[in-house]
């Protein structure tokens, strides 16, 4: 029962780290945007951009994530059970590899199409957008803690990944208390708070993780190149909304156009990359 708990409560409390982000927010961020000199209703417009809109749309791409997560540590821990180094290591660069082909497009595309994807999702109610372009920042560090959490935890290390977080935790409620009650910051003291704390939760994993396997990620594989597919895709999606939106004069349908596009030019960029090969995918989709 012991052995039980000692690897339930650290996967839970991995699995449930940005509750706990938004937890702090929801405790520290309305008091301290009172003490900014904003009023109460000021402040609550504010704080409900902020857990209302730019939180739900950042969301998507960590509950892709989080499933990611759930289905990889059974894989690595029975490959790390077994002793196959080998098969360890490239669980581990395939792991990396998807976060980043889910997170980069996902920061870039919310980041240049806040405003039009609020204005698709809250008709007439884009008003937070600049939060969501600086919260899409936090999505590669979100979702790289998550994966590199999920690893730790599938190789045994249950605890410091945990420790890891709770650091990212401080550090991210030290610079919130700090920077909302700044009227010129307000808001944005969140945002930055947890783009800091994901940071660096996110690297110390990272250098844990390349203690605990003696192992260097192949980060030309795992980051360059999807982040080279993620700028180019996204290049083509801006001038796609642009000129749909010139020719429509409506935001909501070249957003839904530039969003298809971007799927599509971004699928096309991995196989031009070879982010993934064609033959692996083709096995894989295939497989019986």
């Amino acid at each position: 029962m012991n052995k039980l708990l000692y690897i339930a409560i650290p996967v839970s409390l991995g699995a449930a780290a940005s509750s706990i982000m938004s937890l702090i927010d929801s405790a520290i961020v309305p008091q301290k945007l009172l003490q900014a000199g904003f009023n109460y209703k000021q402040a609550t417009i504010l704080y409900g951009q902020l857990t209302g809109k730019a939180f739900i749309m950042i969301n998507v791409p960590l509950t892709l994530s989080a499933a990611l997560c759930a289905s990889l540590m059974p894989i690595i821990a029975e490959a790390y059970i077994l002793n196959r180094r080998f098969e360890v290591i490239n669980k581990v660069d395939l792991a990396i590899k998807l976060s980043m082909v889910i997170a980069l497009p996902s920061c870039l595309g919310l980041y240049n199409l806040a405003y039009p994807i609020l204005n698709l999702i809250f008709p007439g109610q884009s008003d937070g957008f600049k939060i969501l372009q600086y919260s899409a920042i936090s999505i590669p560090f979100i979702i790289l803690a998550q994966t590199s959490t999920a690893i730790l935890q599938g190789v045994g290390e249950y605890v410091m990944p945990i420790v890891n977080l709770a650091i990212g935790c401080a550090i991210k409620t030290a610079i919130t208390i700090q920077m909302v009650s700044i009227p010129g910051i307000n808001i944005y003291g969140a945002v930055i708070g947890s783009i800091c704390g994901y940071i660096i939760a996110s690297m110390l994993n990272m250098i844990l993780l390349r203690r605990k396997l003696q192992v260097n990620i192949n980060y030309f594989q795992t980051v360059i190149k999807p982040a080279f597919a993620s700028t180019l895709m996204i290049i083509i999606v801006v001038i796609i909304y642009m000129n749909v939106y010139n020719y429509t004069i409506s935001s909501r349908i070249a957003c839904i156009a530039a969003i298809f596009s971007g799927i599509i030019v971004y699928s096309i960029f991995i196989f031009i990359f070879r982010i993934f090969k064609y033959d692996h995918v083709k096995n894989r989709i295939f497989k019986r």
